[in-house]
């Protein structure tokens, strides 16, 4: 404990995102992740999400993932990996804290439909630009806290019915915790 802590305020959990160039990437990420951690954990806030990548380790392994949906997610002692964001932070948060998870680790892309709702075809270029590989991870404090305010953004202005329709039926998708 340092000597100024007490005065510091509970932000929650400790948020790591990890981000790729695209879903595909994205995927064989979280493939090297479950190989590499046979204990870890998926969970999802969409139905769509599992189903993406229910097939997509179907069809590149032997084995059937576990992916819960965050809305089932009861306390647990192990690692997190998110494979989205909830479009609202706020939400995301009260699932933090009902479970009381210290830590959870967001795989993202950046034509994730979150992303996509803010323009993310703009960062990719800028991405491939600067020569970053498709398969590389992409990981900040800058780029968490980006997404957090993008989340904040959808929760104050209620936006999701102005996403385009293929962001917005995902974002409908999303269950509540």
């Amino acid at each position: 404990m340092g000597l100024f802590d007490f005065i510091s305020k509970n932000k929650g959990p400790k948020i790591e995102d990890l981000v790729w160039m695209t879903q595909s990437a994205k995927m064989r990420g979280c493939l090297k992740i479950l190989q590499e951690n046979s204990q870890a954990f998926l969970v999802a806030w969409s139905p769509l999400t599992v189903k993406q990548f229910q097939d997509f380790f179907h069809e590149h392994t032997n084995r059937e993932p576990n992916i819960t949906l965050a809305s089932y997610l009861n306390a647990t002692s192990g690692k997190v990996y998110f494979l989205e964001h909830h479009p609202r932070l706020s939400k995301e948060q009260a699932m933090f804290k009902a479970i009381g998870l210290k830590e959870a680790v967001f795989l993202n892309a950046m034509d994730d439909p979150l992303m996509q709702a803010f323009n993310s075809a703009r960062m990719i270029n800028m991405m491939e630009r600067m020569g970053v590989k498709e398969d590389e991870i992409i990981q900040h404090t800058m780029i968490t806290k980006s997404i957090a305010n993008a989340q904040k953004k959808l929760d104050e202005h209620g936006a999701i019915s102005r996403l385009p329709p293929e962001i917005r039926e995902w974002a409908e998708s999303v269950k509540d915790y």
